[in-house]
């Protein structure tokens, strides 16, 4: 019963352990291209191009994703996504032309794009009251990546070089989402369990805590999308994809635009992981102070701000200080999005929603390192980029405050 009773927080490890094998390769994109446009002899508007193809290819997927966890459960996303995965780095490793590569980052996006809804899903059926923890946990594991393998990959370039380091990234990628797929379940009903560990031995605490089976209710995609709420979700999704893949892919360039050395700017982002990591500590005490739409609110608020404050950066200390208050809103609006959704929709086709939204976070994946490359090269700076992302932070913030429960 001990084990029965952990087991969707041992799911919440294996898969924070497999998407931060995957968010470590994206995330280390923005020092692969480094490499890349040295051994390709290519611009920085065409190694960012490696960044907007993992994204696209993520967005086109995505969808088929959820759909194929509601239909067939979240067993064959993953296995696709280890297969995907593993053999997009391979051919990465092989590469002798950019257009391999292309292919390559783009097999990789369609990986870290089924998986990702898949995970998604699963927590908001296995947890309704501790879904913010579990979601935070999820999460951190892309915070760790940035602390952990985005300076290891530079590392990793002087000693072994970036091909076999993507070859490397595939051997984790068939271990542990390998594993996860061994051990992954729908709902917690699969095993005779309830909702947040508990079982029915427990009795109903509140609403929400009976069988999964049961509980699984809300509203169907096809009646979503009558609604102004499944429209606003998908607005809320692009915004927290915006500003994240914009800094993931944006801050590095941005730095050494700026006059900083490349291993500066990676301490810099290594430090805004650590700090990330930090802040998803206290979500479970925002949500639980403001709940989860006052505390999205505040994220986008705040996303806006020190996306403005970047555009008066005039100092490494200036940006760090920046990085710092933007991983608190990172860790706010990552960890309670999910939560919320399922909160506005339900969960019965949670899996379906979380493609559909996802999409939106592959499309701001592929137009953020454009519009980065394009602010820069043709205006001579990345105050149109911070713009940008500040106005999306606002229509991020009113989106949420709009949202309600629709089933």
């Amino acid at each position: 019963m001990k084990i029965r009773k952990q087991y969707g927080w041992m799911l919440v490890v294996l898969m924070t352990v497999a998407y931060f094998v995957h968010m470590g390769f994206y995330a280390g994109l923005s020092v692969f291209r480094l490499q890349w446009e040295g051994d390709f002899s290519i611009s920085a508007t065409t190694s960012a191009w490696c960044i907007s193809i993992y994204a696209l290819t993520y967005l086109l997927v995505s969808a088929l994703a959820g759909n194929l966890c509601d239909r067939f459960g979240p067993k064959v996303p993953c296995i696709i996504g280890t297969v995907f995965g593993a053999g997009g780095m391979a051919l990465g490793y092989a590469a002798k032309a950019l257009v391999t590569l292309y292919v390559s980052c783009g097999i990789c996006g369609i990986a870290a794009g089924v998986v990702f809804p898949t995970f998604l899903a699963t927590i908001s059926r296995w947890f309704i009251k501790k879904a913010a923890a579990a979601t935070s946990l999820l999460f951190a594991g892309i915070s760790a990546s940035g602390i952990v393998l985005v300076p290891l990959n530079e590392s990793l370039f002087h000693t072994i070089g970036w091909r076999s380091v993507m070859l490397c990234y595939g051997a984790a990628i068939l271990v542990t989402t390998g594993i996860t797929t061994v051990f992954i379940k729908r709902n917690p009903s699969e095993i005779g369990m309830l909702c947040d560990g508990r079982s029915e031995e427990d009795g109903p605490e509140e609403e929400g805590q009976i069988p999964t089976g049961i509980q699984e209710q809300g509203i169907s995609p096809g009646e979503a999308v009558k609604t102004a709420t499944f429209w606003l979700a998908m607005i809320l999704y692009f915004g927290q994809g915006f500003g994240s893949n914009s800094f993931m892919s944006g801050l590095i360039p941005f730095c050494v635009f700026s006059g900083m050395d490349a291993s500066s700017a990676v301490k810099i982002f290594s430090v805004f992981g650590i700090a990330g990591l930090a802040w998803r500590l206290a979500v479970p005490f925002v949500n639980k102070k403001l709940g989860n739409r006052k505390g999205l609110i505040a994220s986008g608020l705040l996303t806006a701000l020190t996306m403005a404050a970047f555009i008066l950066a005039n100092s490494p200390v200036y940006v760090l200080i920046v990085s710092l208050i933007f991983a608190l809103a990172s860790a706010v609006n990552t960890s309670l999005q999910a939560p919320f959704a399922a909160e506005c929709l339900g969960t019965k086709y949670i899996g379906s929603f979380q493609g559909y939204f996802n999409m939106l976070v592959g499309l701001s994946g592929f137009a953020a390192p454009l519009l980065s490359s394009f602010s820069q090269e043709h205006f001579g700076s990345y105050a149109l980029f911070f713009i940008v992302n500040a106005a999306v932070g606002l229509l991020y913030a009113i989106s949420a405050w709009r949202m309600k429960k629709v089933y």
